[in-house]
C-alpha cells in the first residue's frame, strides 16, 4: 500500500546512492588566517572528525576569519592506514582552509591508545600523552577548543574528553577558552549552542569527510551527513530552547555543549545561532574588542 510520502522517501534513497563526484576541487578560500589571528583548536579523535564536527570551525575560518588548527590527536586503530590517513586529513585541511598538526609535534604522528580504559588506568603512557597534549595547547594558545562532549559513545571519543580537561590545567593558558563540545557516535543531553548551518557548508563538509577515501570506501557515511544535521535541527529546538518550543526555521544544525576555561569550569550560556545571524561575542572576529 502506497503512502503520501512515498516520494520523499524514495528521493532520499535516491540522493545516497547516485554517483560519488568528483573530488578534484579547489580551497574553499585561498585568503590565509592574520598572523594574529585567535585560533580555534579541533581537538579530533581520529582524522575525519575535523570534517564531520567541523561546522563551527568551518564558520570560524571563513566568517570570522580565525586559525583552524586540527590536531589530530590518533590516526586511528589500523597501523598499515595510520600514514594514509594523515595524507587524507591535509587533503581535507587543505580544502577547508584548517592547519593540521601533531599532538607529539611531529608530522604524521600521533597519541597510540587513547581509551576509556587508559584513561581510568591513568598509566605513564597517558600521563605522558597529557603532558603532550599541554605542550601543544601552549604553542597554540587556542581561545576556542572543540572536542568531543564526555559521552560521545566511542572508547577515543571519550577519551580525548578526559585527555583535554587533564592538560588544560597544565597548559596555564593565560587567557580564557571556550569548549565547544561536538557529538557524533552520541548525542548529548545538554548542548548549549545550537548553529545552523547552510547546504553549502554542508555540502563542504561532506567534500572534506569524503576526502578521507579509504575510510568513505568501507562506508560512505560522509552521505548520511545532512540527516545527521537535520535531526540536529529536530533535538536543538528543545535542547538548547525550551521543551515544546515550535521549530527554529533551521532545516540543518550543529549541535555544542559549551564550557569555559579560565583555571576553572564553568557552563557557557545558551544560543541559537541562524544563518546570518551575528555569532555571539566570544564568536566575533572583533573580539576581543579594541
Amino acid at each position: 500500500m502506497s503512502t503520501p510520502f512515498d516520494d520523499m522517501v524514495n528521493a532520499y534513497l535516491q540522493a545516497l546512492s547516485s554517483p560519488e563526484p568528483n573530488l578534484a576541487i579547489a580551497p574553499i578560500s585561498s585568503q590565509a588566517p592574520a598572523e594574529d589571528a585567535p585560533c580555534c583548536l579541533i581537538c579530533a579523535p581520529h582524522p575525519d572528525d575535523e570534517s564531520l564536527v567541523g561546522g563551527l570551525a568551518l564558520r570560524m575560518r571563513h566568517q570570522e576569519a580565525w586559525r583552524v588548527v586540527n590536531l589530530s590527536i590518533t590516526l586511528g586503530s589500523q597501523t598499515d592506514r595510520r600514514q594514509a590517513r594523515w595524507h587524507e586529513a591535509q587533503a581535507a585541511c587543505n580544502y577547508l582552509g584548517f592547519d593540521l598538526a601533531s599532538p607529539l609535534g611531529i608530522q604524521a604522528h600521533a597519541f597510540e591508545n587513547i581509551t576509556l580504559q587508559a584513561f581510568e588506568a591513568q598509566s605513564p603512557h597517558w600521563l605522558n600523552c597529557v603532558a603532550n597534549l599541554a605542550i601543544q595547547l601552549q604553542v597554540f594558545k587556542p581561545r576556542m577548543i572543540i572536542v568531543p562532549h564526555a559521552m560521545d559513545g566511542h572508547t577515543t571519543h571519550c577519551a580525548t574528553y578526559h585527555l583535554l580537561m587533564q592538560a588544560l590545567p597544565l597548559a596555564k593558558l593565560t587567557e580564557s577558552c571556550h569548549l565547544l563540545l561536538s557529538e557524533y557516535w552520541n548525542t548529548q543531553l545538554s548542548p548549549r549552542l545550537m548553529l545552523a548551518l547552510s547546504p553549502t557548508e554542508v555540502g563542504q563538509m561532506m567534500t572534506a569527510t569524503a576526502m578521507h577515501t579509504g575510510e568513505v570506501m568501507r562506508n560512505p557515511y560522509h552521505r548520511s551527513l545532512p540527516a545527521w544535521l537535520i535531526d540536529g535541527a529536530r533535538r536543538g529546538a528543545e535542547r538548547v530552547g525550551l521543551p515544546g518550543q515550535a521549530a527554529t526555521g533551521m532545516t540543518m544544525a550543529a549541535l555544542y555543549g559549551w564550557l569555559i576555561w579560565d583555571g576553572s569550569l564553568r557552563e557557557g550560556p545558551k544560543a541559537l545561532v541562524k544563518i546570518g545571524d551575528t555569532m555571539p561575542d566570544f564568536l566575533s572576529s572583533t573580539y576581543p574588542p579594541n
